[in-house]
């Protein structure tokens, strides 16, 4: 079996800049599609939102950003209908995120 380093095996013959577009096109390559929501789980995350922001519950939430997915774990705090986004406080900071943004939302019992 071959075992090949690849491309990187050439990067100390290559210019900075050949290096630097090898770096973002690897980078561009581990993102991942935006996943398509259908209308009954669009559906299903607004009442879990609306749930979450009545009974002050925690929740954790799967936002998609820039070809990546990130959990956040917080209380919804606000809703803002018109701007359509949610102000999700955790135990850090406050965040804004857009519910355009959100992929997954699970509220947490405890």
């Amino acid at each position: 079996m071959i075992r090949d380093r690849g491309s990187i095996k050439w990067t100390s013959l290559m210019l900075p800049e050949h290096v630097k577009e090898l770096k973002r096109m690897w980078k561009d390559e581990s993102r991942k599609p935006r996943p398509i929501l259908d209308e009954q789980k669009l559906e299903v995350l607004n009442t879990q939102l609306l749930e979450a922001f009545k009974f002050s519950s925690l929740i954790e939430v799967t936002i998609y950003q820039n070809g990546t997915e990130a959990t956040l774990t917080g209380n919804v705090e606000k809703l803002d209908a018109v701007s359509q986004r949610i102000t999700l406080q955790s135990k850090e900071d406050s965040l804004i995120i857009p519910v355009s943004d959100i992929i997954h939302l699970e509220i947490i019992h405890k």
